[in-house]
C-alpha cells in the first residue's frame, strides 16, 4: 500500500511536471511564432526598401546619363559659339580693313 501511495504521489508530481513542461513548450511555440511573424514583417519592409533603392538608383543613372548628355551638348554649343565669335571678329576686322582702304583711296585722290 505504501508503494502504491508512493507511485500515485510520484505519478501526480510527474503529471504536474509534464503539464508545466507542456505549458512552457506552448509558450515557447507562441513566442517563436510571434518572432517569425515579426521577422516576416521586417523582411517585407526590407524588400520594399530594396525595391525603392533600386528604383532610385535607376533614376540616378538616368539623370547621370542626361547630365552627361547635357554637358556634351553644352560643350559643343560653347565651342560653336567660340567659332562664331572668331568668325564675327574676323569679318569685322575685314570690314574695317576694307573701309579704311576705301576711305584711304577716296581721300588720297
Amino acid at each position: 500500500m505504501a508503494a502504491e501511495n508512493l507511485v500515485a504521489q510520484l505519478g501526480a508530481q510527474f503529471q504536474v511536471g509534464f503539464m508545466e513542461i507542456k505549458q512552457i513548450c506552448r509558450e515557447n511555440a507562441e513566442r517563436i511564432a510571434e518572432q517569425g511573424r515579426k521577422l516576416d514583417a521586417l523582411a517585407e519592409a526590407g524588400a520594399a526598401r530594396d525595391r525603392k533603392i533600386e528604383a532610385l538608383t535607376a533614376d540616378v543613372k538616368v539623370l547621370t546619363t542626361e547630365v552627361g548628355g547635357l554637358r556634351e551638348t553644352t560643350t559643343a554649343r560653347t565651342d560653336a559659339l567660340g567659332r562664331e565669335l572668331r568668325l564675327i571678329w574676323g569679318a569685322l576686322g575685314l570690314l574695317v580693313t576694307v573701309l579704311l582702304a576705301v576711305f584711304g583711296f577716296l581721300f588720297t585722290r
